[in-house]
């Protein structure tokens, strides 16, 4: 069945993934940009309608109304800019009060679409034992960002369908962790980032953007989800994972000093690790496609 679907930060990189695969799937899919990324405009991606969230609900309610479900991927990069205050701050308010305005908008409806949004990992702030879904939120800054996106988006759950996803860091060559930590290895001095014994709980782009659509397309899934493989790492064991999958040695760590003197608080992304178990999200019968961490790597740097 056809369904028309709502994605708040479609641009980006995961939500232009999504939005192609619901494409091809056939659905109608309309994207909510901001009119300060334009350029960031794809048009494969479906129809684009602009929005302002921190002016509260607009015309774009139009586009919510009667819709199957509304996904959010909105949310101010993590690892651009040092954390300063300031930034510290957008990336809070760019997904907290944004996801209160998307909730405002779908309570507003009188055809109501279910309600998907995302959460990370690093809810769980730095954790070293197995931690399913039922853990409770760190104390790390990320932990608290997470902890509050949540709540925002459980609000809805008193009027419609909700499911949050806890995403683990995705797999892709062309963004986050594997870009970063790709050249090092090509230069042949690639290695751990800080101690090497922190967890990094990864999953393959396919097996996120699977989660997702199933998530969207079916009214049984509902509450939170670990969107991580099976396979949990540690630090050292993607560093020689990522060595593996690129014929080349994993031996030069990079110090935890020098990370916090590059990164100063943002360092947190690379120094902290979470040990997640996807318990709930396997339970209810998501299959992940890529569970092994090398021929995930050695399926995304041959794609």
């Amino acid at each position: 069945m056809q369904h028309k679907i709502v994605i708040a930060g479609g641009s980006g990189f995961l939500g232009q993934l999504i939005a192609k695969r619901l494409l091809a799937d056939g659905h109608d899919v309309v994207v909510l940009t901001r009119g300060q990324h334009k350029t960031k405009k794809v048009p494969s991606l479906g129809r684009s309608v602009e929005w302002e969230p921190s002016e509260g609900v607009g015309t774009w309610l139009a586009e919510i109304e009667g819709a199957f479900a509304v996904v959010n991927l909105s949310g101010a990069t993590v690892g651009g800019k040092r954390w300063s205050k300031r930034i510290r701050a957008e990336i809070l308010s760019s997904r907290v009060d944004v996801t209160r305005t998307l909730v405002s908008a779908i309570a507003m409806c009188t055809s109501r679409p279910s309600f998907i949004s995302t959460s990370g990992s690093g809810f769980y702030g730095n954790t070293l034992g197995p931690t399913t879904e039922a853990g409770g939120a760190g104390g790390t800054f990320l932990a608290t960002v997470c902890r509050r996106w949540e709540e925002e988006a459980m609000h809805a759950g008193q009027f419609t369908r909700v499911a949050i996803m806890r995403l683990g860091v995705v797999l892709d060559k062309s963004e986050g962790i594997v870009k970063k930590m790709l050249p090092p290895f090509r230069f042949f001095i690639g290695g751990p980032l800080g101690s090497g014994r922190q967890w990094l709980p990864w999953v393959h782009r396919d097996d996120a953007v699977n989660a997702y659509i199933r998530a969207i397309t079916n009214p049984t899934i509902e509450s939170v989800y670990n969107i991580a493989s099976p396979d949990a790492v540690r630090m050292s064991g993607f560093a020689k994972a990522l060595g593996k999958a690129t014929h080349k040695p994993s031996w030069l760590r990079v110090p935890t000093y020098l990370v916090r003197l590059l990164r100063g608080r943002q360092a947190d992304i690379i120094l902290h690790g979470q040990h997640i178990i996807p318990m709930r999200t396997e339970v209810d019968g998501f299959q992940f496609k890529h569970r092994d961490l090398t021929s995930a790597l050695q399926d995304i740097l041959n794609a």
